[in-house]
């Protein structure tokens, strides 16, 4: 199920969750929306594409299950602090079923397949990972705590 909210008025929870329960995507299209011929086609182009299903991903045996459809071109967006020692043991692992043929994608990256990000790029993906750590669940409040006064 591919659901279209129109206007700022609609019931972004119910096409949220009608897309989700149909494995589909959704689209909130916004009053006045520039963008509302590209967000329309990628909807259309998201119901002709097959999808991958149970997705799981993850950094060196932590793999976090996707409770989404995945489709062609969609964007995963997730951060982690590491140690030198863990990051130089970097495994980065990526599994999905495709939904019609039921084949397996089993991706495994190490880290000679990432590149270094130096300066300012640097600095700002930084931040963002603290702030990511701080907002997991995968942080205690002591170590939480002490992130937000360091940084």
């Amino acid at each position: 199920m591919f659901s279209i909210g129109l206007g700022e008025g609609c019931d972004t929870d119910l096409v949220t969750k009608v897309a989700s329960a149909g494995r589909g995507t959704s689209t909130i299209v916004r009053d006045n929306d520039p963008n509302l011929n590209g967000l329309v086609i990628r909807a259309l182009s998201n119901a002709m594409e097959v999808s991958l299903r149970d997705t799981s991903y993850g950094f060196n045996g932590d793999q976090t299950a996707l409770d989404i459809e995945v489709y062609r071109n969609t964007l995963i967006y997730d951060t982690r602090l590491m140690t030198i020692a863990e990051f130089e043991a970097l495994n980065f692992h990526f599994k999905a079923t495709e939904e019609k043929s039921k084949e397996t994608l089993d991706l495994t990256f190490k880290k000679d397949d990432f590149r270094e990000v130096t300066g300012q790029a640097a600095q700002m993906l930084f931040k963002k990972a603290v702030y990511g750590e701080i907002e997991s669940d995968r942080t205690d409040e002591t170590q939480k705590k002490a992130m937000s006064i360091e940084h």
